[in-house]
């Protein structure tokens, strides 16, 4: 029988090399495919797992086939939950998948079409590899062409000779660098004179297309059909199986190779002794690079762009990204502070492994202790009133996070250290909110932990230390009825002004103590209604479900999640990297006075004994998490069923990255959800189900849509295969839609463009620009038709409740507002 199975974040589901005893159904959550070379086969599972490469991902609910050829030899790869996960297991007769094609028609069917997409899934994730292989390469080499013509013989002497020997071959075939260098040399493709191919190699792009249109055209034939084909002939499976897998397999092991290729040109930038980051953290390189005169001011942040680039790619194909290098941190502090035209400070690119160079002010050493926040952990602790045997074992854990030679290494030991710690940082963090409810005097430490994430004054730069002593004695308007700090968020929870967020499984507070209670004994279960502590169990339990785990994914990455404020991981100025309440409600009214609609919904307006629908502008929360991350996130967009609840979108307080993009994408996920959650069971009708409905009649249909043309499908399916979810293809429409369209700038097709500017008008100023522009005319007309007739109609309709002045009720006039922008 069947039986379901929760996996946590950071278990393995199955180890490579060992023998498959089941079948797994993967239901919610996300896995990461990990490979390893043969050589480590047979050892211990965590010298499996620590030596293995990441080679792909699931997050889309599938069979988990293809890892074994026939279900009968060792799994090729490993299999790991990046975060909690569901799946369904299913007992597996030998002889493997053959038993399973013999008896269950269906299921083999639904097999060899889950293990096609995830081989095309794999074939798209190679192109990805040796996309950003390719990019590491070209930027290598044409910064060794920079290097020659602008500073040879001033650096390594691994990068001199390099560059001698490949500027030779350069003007050997022809190649000429003009005497003013404009920053898009970084990215100018020289291959042709390097004889270097920065594409992918012919050789290793898989099975052939006409054996893929085979296969697809084989499982495409209707499911009744297929599945009598396999009843009368299981040979034919199991060959389609044999070959798919293989073909997996083929992919994971190019995967694999390629990115031991990816590590190795990395390391030439951020990890050997004569790396480029080494080169230029060294003092003044930077400085004699301009004064060649023969770059501009902006080359570094160019680079610097560029830099940040590799590493969304580099993230999104190994799951964490470039910051795992402490010089790839130090590079952009340092290149954000030529772009300000400031030298750096000391704390900001000190270095001890490496041997860079410290570049400190003269007369401007920092002496450690003017922050005044030492041994700050045992005020902390002193406040909490937390356990002597607690305080102590915690202090043994931080001293190993400490020692450990690589304390963010997503594998080993350090990953085991980090989980203990970060337990019970959050434990610690529930004591301390709980007494600051019941003491009037709190100290300065404890307001830093509950709104910045720091504990620890060892685990800061002195500068860090400054910055956050400055942060602490901020005091920001209050009253924002947009952005919240996390400790006036769960404060509204103790105080039953706010209800508890949802589980991560989309459990009310309710619910999950409902599911807890089915494990409890008779008289031990937990009675809400009776629970005199019931405001605090709710803010803990808060702590426990939406804090901890909204802290671990906006850091950028469940397995190097570290909720305490380090240096390692957080370098730089933390001012520089503070989001305040007030830029982050800048951002989201810029946002807002685009697309006008964005936090509208509709709403039922009682009148008497009447009842009237009406649009309501109902704001979620921003919340600023006390943690460093790079990214923002989506909770949920409205609390159980009632539509006049605010959502709650989570933000790190200390950010690294394109904080406006960020919120764009939140907004757009906000956006699809709300109009799910309003719409219901028909969200995804082409008619009733509004925007959701139409985007998702589009991305099934697009490929029939005469309105467009070859090269536009062509295009569109280029890009779906990129991105996974639905959600996120209308997330990325949506930022091209609000960054660009507003401007005139085409980015989308006609089809998304009509849609968009039917659902997601932008304001009248905005429209009053476009409507002019032939590929707005049209929309734009029939908007204004629409609106004009929907006006009159509400007139009409709500005459009724009009005042001798001509005004309406409150929250009728407001709604006639909205309809008029």
């Amino acid at each position: 029988m069947p039986e379901k199975r929760i996996l946590e974040a950071g278990e393995i589901l199955f180890i490579q090399g060992d023998t498959p005893e089941k079948i797994y159904m993967f239901q919610e959550g996300e896995l990461e495919i990990l490979q390893t070379s043969g050589e480590y086969l047979g050892l211990d599972s965590h010298i499996i797992i620590d030596k293995s490469i990441r080679v792909g991902s699931i997050s889309a609910k599938s069979m988990l086939a293809g890892f074994s050829s026939n279900l009968t030899s060792p799994f090729n790869q490993s299999v790991r939950a990046v975060k909690k996960s569901l799946l369904v297991e299913y007992p597996l007769s030998r002889p493997g998948f053959r038993a399973v094609a013999a008896r269950d028609f269906k299921g083999t069917v639904n097999i060899l079409r889950q293990l096609y997409n995830l081989f095309l899934q794999s074939k798209s994730g190679l192109k990805k590899y040796y996309s950003l292989s390719g990019r590491i390469s070209q930027l290598h080499d044409n910064l060794l062409l920079l290097y020659h013509v602008i500073s040879s013989g001033n650096g390594p002497e691994e990068i001199t000779l390099s560059s001698e020997n490949l500027y030779h071959k350069f003007r050997e075939n022809g190649g000429t660098i003009e005497d003013q260098i404009p920053i898009e040399i970084l990215i100018k493709d020289f291959s042709p004179y390097l004889n270097q191919n920065y594409g992918e190699p012919e050789a290793e792009t898989g099975s052939s297309d006409e054996y893929d249109k085979l296969v697809k055209n084989i499982l495409k034939v209707d499911g009744q059909i297929l599945a009598h084909t396999v009843k009368s002939n299981p040979n034919i499976s199991v060959l389609i199986f044999e070959e798919l897998t293989a073909q997996l397999n083929r992919s994971y092991n190019g995967i694999f190779e390629v990115s031991s290729e990816i590590e190795e040109k990395l390391a030439t930038f951020f990890e050997m002794q004569d790396s480029w980051s080494s080169y230029f953290l060294t003092s003044g390189v930077t400085d004699d690079w301009a004064a060649s005169g023969r770059i501009d001011n902006s080359f570094f942040p160019a680079l610097s762009k560029l830099f940040q680039k590799i590493n969304e790619m580099y993230s999104s194909v190994f799951g964490t990204g470039l910051d795992k290098f402490e010089n790839y941190i130090k590079l952009q502090v340092l290149f954000s502070e030529k772009k300000n035209g400031e030298r750096p400070a000391a704390a900001e690119v000190h270095s001890e492994p490496s041997g860079v160079q410290e570049i400190i002010e003269e007369g401007e050493a920092p002496v450690r202790g003017s922050s005044g926040l030492q041994k700050s952990i045992y005020q902390i602790f002193e406040f909490s009133m937390i356990d002597q045997e607690f305080q102590n074992r915690m202090l043994k854990l931080l001293n190993d996070f400490k020692n450990l030679k690589n304390p963010f290494s997503s594998e080993g030991d350090a990953r085991k250290v980090r989980r203990f710690v970060s337990k019970m940082y959050w434990d610690l963090y529930k004591q301390v909110f709980v007494r600051t409810k019941t003491e009037s005097s709190i100290p300065r430490a404890v307001n830093l932990m509950m709104h910045y994430g720091f504990l620890d004054d060892e685990l800061l730069e002195e500068s860090q230390l400054r910055d956050l002593a400055e942060l602490g004695k901020m005091r920001e308007r209050a009253g924002s009825d947009i952005v919240l700090s996390e400790y006036d968020f769960l404060s509204l929870i103790y105080e039953g002004k706010e209800e508890p967020s949802i589980t991560e499984m989309g459990l009310n507070y309710e619910g999950f103590i409902r599911e807890q209670n089915k494990y409890k004994k008779r008289g031990e279960e937990v009675k809400i209604d009776d629970d005199e502590n019931v405001n605090l169990n709710m803010t803990l339990h808060e702590i426990d479900q939406r804090l901890t785990s909204t802290a671990a994914v906006c850091s950028g990455g469940t397995t190097t999640a570290f909720p305490i404020l380090a240096s390692e991981i957080v370098k730089g100025s933390l001012k520089n990297l503070y989001v305040s309440k007030s830029s982050l409600e800048k951002i989201v009214k810029n946002i807002e006075n685009i697309d006008y609609s964005l936090f509208y919904r509709e709403t039922v307006l009682k009148m008497d004994s009447a009842r009237e629908i009406i649009q309501e502008e109902i704001l979620p929360y921003f919340i600023m998490l006390p943690i460093y991350g790079t990214k923002s996130l989506l909770w949920q967009e409205i609390v159980g069923n009632n539509k006049r609840t605010r959502g709650r979108i989570v933000v790190p307080v200390f950010f690294m990255g394109d904080i406006e993009k960020s919120i764009l994408h939140t907004l757009a996920c906000y956006r699809w959800e709300l109009n799910r959650t309003v719409k219901g069971a028909m969200w995804a009708d082409p008619i009733e189900g509004g925007l959701t409905g139409e985007y998702f009649d589009y991305v099934n249909t697009y490929k029939k849509n005469t309105k467009l043309s070859a090269e536009a499908k062509e295009k569109i399916n280029s890009r779906f295969r990129a991105l996974r979810t639905n959600r996120d293809r209308f997330a990325d429409d949506y930022i091209m839609w609000i960054a660009y369209e507003r401007d005139g700038i085409m980015k989308l097709n006609s089809v998304v463009r009509e849609m968009f500017y039917k659902h997601i008008p932008f304001n009248k100023d905005v429209r009053a620009q476009l409507e002019n522009m032939p590929a707005f005319n049209k929309y734009a007309s029939r908007f204004t038709n629409v609106k004009v007739r929907e006006i009159a109609a509400y007139e009409r309709r709500y005459k009724k409740y009009q005042f001798d002045d001509g005004t309406y009720p409150d929250e009728i006039q407001k709604f006639f507002e909205f309809l008029s922008k």
